[in-house]
């Protein structure tokens, strides 16, 4: 299993532009990501008093996490987040050493 991690970080006086613009891309990466092969789990956040913001997805082998960077939909939503004034981090996947669910 893996863990894909996307950080990005923006000025405070962006945090409800960005706030707002993460919400409203949930109705186009939704479908498009629930299509990709291997997804277990996707996650987006926000943090106001880090002014930053999270993607994180958790995939079955590495080569389906690798996959999120071509999808189209991904690459426009980073570039729109990049527009608004986001800086992203490099990207790192994760191979999952061990992990706790609830019961």
């Amino acid at each position: 299993m893996f863990v894909r991690l996307s950080r990005g970080s923006f000025a405070a006086d962006r945090y409800q532009d960005i706030a707002d613009r993460l919400q409203a891309a949930e109705v186009i990466l939704s479908p498009a990501i629930r299509q990709l092969p291997g997804l277990i789990d996707y996650y987006a956040g926000i943090d106001r008093t880090t002014n930053s913001m999270i993607r994180v997805s958790v995939w079955d082998k590495e080569i389906h996490a690798n996959a999120m960077p071509i999808l189209p939909a991904v690459i426009e939503s980073r570039a729109e987040f990049e527009a608004a004034g986001v800086a992203w981090e490099p990207v790192v996947t994760y191979s999952v050493a061990w992990w706790v669910q609830s019961t």
